[in-house]
């Protein structure tokens, strides 16, 4: 499988980085020297209290360890927010802030995703980890990875049965 927009990276819960422990992490941008992601399934403690033209709350989510006072965001709005770029399906990534701003109301809420930080590699840094068995890139339905609590766990149990034990992994492997 190729490392692309769209696909998906799944934590090793054994990984030694305890920032990424059963991460499940949306690669957002690809190219021949860089890959970046979004971690889809840590939410942060925090929300934004209030989005200029907006009087919707968001909640906050870590979308990684780098750069985390970026403010970054996926949403489902593309013919409303210019400047995004098509991830996968109806899935876009950035574009126009002030825009975006304008649009998060009650209707649209649940089609935006905000991230504080990403995840990012070399390419040669990623495909290397790849082969060290520290993550798993697969295809999944990205609204299931929106939409479903779990998804870690949901997305081990479509894959290899070699992967079953994976979802009883806890932190402390001393604890299993």
């Amino acid at each position: 499988m190729q490392i692309k927009k769209g696909t998906i990276l799944l934590a090793d819960p054994q990984m030694e980085d305890p920032e990424f422990f059963k991460s499940v992490i949306l690669i957002v941008y690809s190219d021949y020297k860089e890959v970046i992601g979004i971690i889809l399934n840590k939410p942060s403690k925090k929300y934004l209290k209030q989005i200029s033209n907006s009087q919707e709350h968001l909640n906050l989510n870590v979308g990684g360890p780098v750069d985390q006072k970026s403010l970054l965001f996926i949403h489902k709005l593309k013919t409303l927010i210019p400047g995004s770029t098509k991830i996968k399906d109806d899935y876009y990534f950035g574009g126009n802030y002030k825009v975006l701003s304008t649009h998060i109301t009650k209707k649209n809420i649940n089609r935006v995703f905000i991230y504080l930080g990403y995840t990012g590699w070399t390419k040669n840094q990623l495909i290397s980890e790849i082969k060290e068995n520290s993550w798993i890139l697969c295809e999944y339905d990205l609204d299931e990875c929106f939409n479903k609590k779990n998804i870690w766990s949901s997305i081990i149990k479509t894959l290899d049965e070699k992967y079953a034990i994976w979802i009883n992994a806890t932190r402390n492997p001393n604890l299993n």
